[in-house]
């Protein structure tokens, strides 16, 4: 599954009578009277949006801006939901009045194709956005439980940053493969907490037995190729470090060799998460941790949870994806 995150901007269009070349009688202050208010509002959002785009990608944030739709009428609506379905979340700037109170108005509409919806309420440097339409709305969705994927926003990019890393990470975890070597550790929640995770975020799950481990472990070190790549990683690792200070040449080379084996499971499984219950007979089977091979791997990008912990990986998970960092 394609882990970019993809966002698109929808713009409520006013009617054509707001619509005019010179202003309308009609209108008030705050609201879109003539089509240069209207252009001139979206010309900026677009702006905005671009720049909040480079500066969540700048955050290690894997996201796209998808071309905007606007939306005038039911018409619009069905014409693009296929498009708006496709997004992972839709941006919402609301110009003019779509409608609250029936279920079958517009504002509803938009929702109900949005796997995410953010209605967003721009106050400056012009106030034509939806400051009066869409605080209703949003209302009316959670008083009925159906605004757990509906937010609202005013004037607010960072909150709206934040709104848009969380659906990130969501959006990571529930495409992700995690590598798991040994079972779930009881003393963390084990096989129920394990149950719970992946029914809320959907990730995949590969095993390894202890056995399988063990058996690869000791093969890479009697390999007089692997005894070598394993010690020119440690080597990469330590080349800065002032001094090494309790790890003998042995124990280096079997961290080493942990990395390998780790490596190979992440590799084969094009996977981009994993753990090991190492607390176990892997330690005195191996006489070594994974906390070498963990640290490298967390620097790289790949996700590494000490000890099995169904509770921790899912936090550590959401949290390195979101903050892009380790």
């Amino acid at each position: 599954m394609d882990s970019k995150l993809k966002a698109r901007l929808i713009f409520a269009k006013p009617t054509d009578y707001w619509l005019s070349e010179k202003k309308v009688e009609r209108g008030y202050w705050g609201f879109v009277r003539c089509r240069e208010d209207y252009e001139e509002e979206k010309a900026s959002v677009k702006r905005q949006f671009r720049g909040l785009i480079q500066s969540l990608r700048g955050e290690g944030i894997d996201i796209e801006l998808l071309p905007e739709i606007e939306i005038q009428n039911t018409d619009d609506l069905l014409k693009n939901i296929n498009d708006m379905e496709r997004s992972d979340v839709n941006v919402i700037l609301v110009t003019f009045p779509m409608g609250v109170w029936s279920p079958g108005d517009l504002t509803y509409g938009i929702v109900a194709a949005s796997k995410y919806a953010v209605f967003f309420d721009k106050f400056k440097p012009n106030t034509y956005a939806g400051t009066l339409f869409t605080p209703p709305a949003y209302q009316t969705l959670k008083k009925h439980g159906l605004a757990s994927n509906v937010f609202l926003v005013e004037g607010d990019m960072e909150k709206l940053k934040a709104i848009l890393r969380a659906i990130y990470g969501l959006k990571r975890i529930s495409s992700a493969k995690l590598v798991c070597v040994g079972p779930a550790n009881s003393a963390f929640g084990g096989w129920i907490t394990f149950k719970k995770g992946t029914e809320i975020f959907g990730y995949e799950t590969r095993f390894y037995t202890y056995e399988e481990f063990i058996k690869d472990f000791k093969s890479f070190l009697k390999d007089e190729k692997m005894r070598k790549e394993a010690m020119d990683a440690v080597n990469r690792f330590v080349s800065e470090s002032v001094e090494v200070v309790e790890p003998t040449e042995e124990n280096l080379l079997r961290a080493g060799i942990y990395y390998l084996v780790l490596k190979k499971y992440l590799d084969e499984n094009e996977a981009d998460w994993i753990s090991v219950n190492c607390l176990s007979q892997l330690l005195e089977e191996t006489k070594a941790t994974p906390c070498f091979a963990f640290s490298i791997l967390n620097d790289s990008g790949i996700v590494a949870t000490c000890e099995a912990d169904p509770t921790a990986m899912i936090l550590h998970y959401l949290m390195q994806r979101i903050s892009g960092k380790p």
